[in-house]
């Protein structure tokens, strides 16, 4: 076993530091193989201790599954803002004035409000997490000063134990999109994330993630791109044209089947009624299926006052009129 650090005249990698001097109090050692298949070492500052971090790099030959880019959800965390809510509330009204730009409300939903939605969480995020950069910087130019000032010991822990407890509140309310994949029972009502909720999203990333995989002639994959284009050739079959056989078609339809009443076919084509769409939005799960678009019915519900009328006029268009986009 060998340290895996490079000494050199210019580089004394000191990891402890005290008044009077520095010294390198720390080891990582590792086997000549590892060592051989090291990239890179360095070391970095850590906050709450007066030790360095040592990041050692290597370089392992091993197939790893790459998780591609994700698809953008809404973060229905920033609804419970009141003041995002106002924000939402006002681009709301605005929005509406543009109904009567488009073709029909279908035109208008689909092509403009979802993709101002979007527009708004994302810059919503952006600012915050702007705002948080800035002032967990501001904390630790604080918590520097602090250790710097001399004052008495136990006033010095006081300050910086305040320090640490908001810059942990401040990651805590950075961290709450991880909640939005949690399971009802692992998420409670007011509930701060915390480092169960971070390992439970791992293990379900790493659950969801798909390492290995067999096409229709028994041949494993376990590269990235071999199991895309598995899927791909999977489901182009699968949803491929299928053939219809005419005489097969018309001996079904001379079976005995129950038809529907005339009560029935009124029943149908009734619109939508505001009652039934609530019924149905508020049955659903706030984070499940959000769609291409992102926005799942997390959006809905708590927007629901605002935009129930635009919903029930925009479906209704879709399901009486048969005004359906392509996408």
């Amino acid at each position: 076993m060998t340290d895996v650090w490079d000494a050199s005249l210019n580089n004394h990698a000191y990891t402890h530091y005290t008044p009077n001097g520095a010294a390198r109090l720390d080891r990582i050692y590792a086997t000549d193989d590892i060592r051989k298949q090291k990239t890179g070492v360095e070391t970095l500052v850590a906050a709450f201790t007066d030790h360095l971090a040592v990041l050692l790099r290597v370089h392992l030959s091993i197939s790893f599954t790459r998780r591609g880019r994700g698809r953008w959800y809404l973060n229905t965390s920033y609804l419970v803002d009141p003041k995002f809510q106002d924000k939402l509330k006002t681009s709301w009204t605005e929005w509406r004035k543009h109904v009567a730009l488009f073709p029909s409300i279908v035109h208008w939903w689909e092509l403009d409000v979802k993709r101002k939605v979007k527009i708004l969480f994302t810059s919503e995020g952006t600012e915050r997490n702007s705002d948080r950069t800035r002032l967990e910087d501001f904390y630790y130019s604080a918590i520097y000063d602090a250790i710097q000032e001399p004052i008495p010991h136990t006033q010095k822990i006081t300050t910086l134990k305040k320090l640490k407890a908001k810059l942990i509140r401040l990651n805590s309310k950075h961290r709450q999109k991880i909640m939005l994949d949690m399971g009802e029972q692992d998420n409670m009502i007011g509930e701060n994330p915390s480092l169960y909720h971070l390992i439970k999203v791992r293990k379900l990333q790493a659950i969801r993630t798909i390492k290995t995989i067999c096409d229709d002639q028994d041949i494993t994959y376990t590269e990235t791109f071999d199991i895309m284009n598995v899927f791909t050739i999977h489901f182009r079959k699968k949803f491929s044209p299928i053939h219809m056989d005419g005489e097969s078609a018309s001996l079904l339809l001379n079976c005995e089947l129950r038809k529907a009443t005339q009560e029935m076919n009124a029943a149908l084509n009734d619109p939508i009624t505001i009652d039934e769409l609530r019924n149905s939005i508020s049955k659903g799960k706030s984070h499940k299926a959000p769609g291409h678009n992102g926005i799942g019915l997390g959006f809905y519900k708590t927007s629901w006052e605002e935009m129930k009328h635009d919903l029930l006029q925009t479906l209704n268009c879709m399901y009486i009129d048969g005004t359906i986009l392509a996408r």
